[in-house]
């Protein structure tokens, strides 16, 4: 069974620093400025952020570039569309006029 007597101040500052902790102006704080394992922590945490940004940042360009593709292929397929009706009219035109020429010739 654990001794259960309480820490006396200076056993408790002993321990507190012990697990990453320092006696602050505001109190008992985590060891953050002093701490070499902290600050690569908080380093890799950074790198971290920044390359998630960065990866979605990709993915929204190439989402924008898809978009881009899709919306250019559409506007050739509408494009292309015109211009079939557009000969498919002027077919019919020349088939009138000549229907006409032929029944005048006749």
């Amino acid at each position: 069974m654990p001794d259960e007597t309480p820490l006396t101040e200076e056993e408790l500052a002993i321990e507190m620093q012990d697990w990453g902790w320092y006696d602050g102006l505001d109190g008992w704080s985590p060891k953050r400025r002093n701490d070499p394992g902290y600050m690569d922590s908080y380093r890799a945490g950074q790198r971290e952020r920044e390359c998630r940004l960065e990866y979605e940042a990709a993915e929204r360009r190439a989402a924008e570039r898809r978009a881009e593709e899709r919306r250019l292929e559409e506007e050739a397929e509408l494009e292309a569309m015109m211009e079939a009706e557009r000969q498919a009219a002027e077919a019919e035109a020349y088939e009138e006029y000549y229907r006409k020429s032929w029944m005048e010739d006749e």
